[in-house]
């Protein structure tokens, strides 16, 4: 795909895309560190970071920052205004392969404010202005363009919320388009119960209050209001989904194989152990901000290269810990503190 007059184009390698990622709502990522937040008082900033946000640019972020380049992993998204210019620039500067379609609306920002003193964060979001019906179409032919060329992707990934302007039956469309090898990896919610119902998800990642939510909307009210564990099964059987990945915070993980009907709970280990042994203690400040989509792009990417999933879901849970100890770009990590992580992991 090249450049036209809607649709910016920048790849960091020539080889066909392997993994499509629909980062259909991206934002300009501030970061500001206070020595001491007082509300309701005038703050100013002892630092102040701009980066990129958005889940599928978290996820991108992460892949890179596992496999060193882009892994031919492509993210698609709508852009516009002053923000989305310099998050064009920031995605260049971090080598991402990103496929853009311009738009006249403005892309919203998010803050990230952080209080040296208590070590507490605080996420601000901004909200895009809506896209046309015509940047919509441009969104969606993108995509379908890319799933249907001759070297198809090998998974296709949905991640976060969809930009206002773009409907539900715009993705569900895309859906349709993939070829039947393309895997497809759902990390959104919003409004995503139209794309399960096609009942082609190979993988459902997820946190706890989500599927919570997720299954008192579409289960029998005996089932959703049941444990979670029962939750997973019903949505699994309602849609057919192969597997689903739990997450819950620091607190543990699960995975369920609708093959074989098991579930593994995974032990996430206290990240203050790793912290003891770094130096400057002192100036450590965990940011969880962005650790689900660090997860989502280790988990489907080893999970293509032919790791079993649960293995891959275990490795994209130490990779999310890892980006704790990262202040900006959030879901960036050092790959030697994943690793040391990853030792600690425990299944039951």
């Amino acid at each position: 795909m090249n450049d036209t007059e809607n649709i910016r184009v920048y790849r960091s390698g020539t080889q066909h895309c392997r993994v499509l990622c629909l980062g259909s709502n991206p934002a300009l990522q501030y970061t500001l560190i206070f020595q001491k937040l007082d509300i309701g008082k005038v703050n100013r900033s002892a630092q102040q970071i701009t980066t990129l946000g958005g889940k599928g640019q978290g996820f991108a972020i992460a892949t890179r920052a596992y496999y060193g380049d882009s892994h031919n992993n492509v993210v698609l998204q709508p852009i516009g205004g002053y923000a989305g210019d310099q998050i064009l620039e920031l995605q260049k500067k971090e080598k991402l392969d990103c496929i853009s379609v311009m738009v006249n609306s403005c892309t919203r920002t998010a803050t990230t404010i952080i209080d040296n003193s208590t070590k507490e964060i605080t996420e601000l979001v901004g909200t895009s202005e809506p896209i046309s019906e015509f940047e919509s179409k441009l969104f969606v032919d993108a995509a379908i363009k890319l799933l249907c060329c001759e070297q198809h992707p090998k998974a296709l990934s949905i991640c976060g919320s969809f930009a206002k302007g773009l409907s539900i039956n715009s993705i569900v469309e895309i859906v349709k388009s993939k070829h039947p090898e393309t895997l497809l990896f759902v990390d959104s919610v919003d409004r995503i119960e139209n794309v399960l119902e096609l009942g082609n998800t190979d993988i459902l990642k997820i946190n706890v209050d989500e599927i919570k939510s997720l299954g008192l909307r579409v289960l029998d009210n005996k089932d959703s209001a049941d444990s979670t564990r029962n939750i997973i099964t019903g949505i699994s059987k309602l849609y057919n989904i192969k597997y689903i990945a739990l997450t819950n915070g620091p607190l543990n993980a699960i995975f369920y194989s609708s093959d074989t009907q098991e579930f593994t709970e995974i032990q996430i280990p206290d990240i203050s152990s790793i912290v003891s042994t770094m130096q400057s203690q002192e100036n450590i400040v965990i940011n969880p901000i962005g650790c689900g989509d660090t997860c989502s792009g280790v988990f489907l990417n080893l999970v293509v290269d032919g790791e079993k999933p649960l293995d891959a879901f275990i490795r994209g849970l130490a990779a999310a810990s890892a980006s704790c100890f990262s202040l900006a770009p959030n879901s960036k990590f050092d790959k030697k503190i994943m690793e040391e992580i990853n030792l600690l992991m425990k299944t039951n």
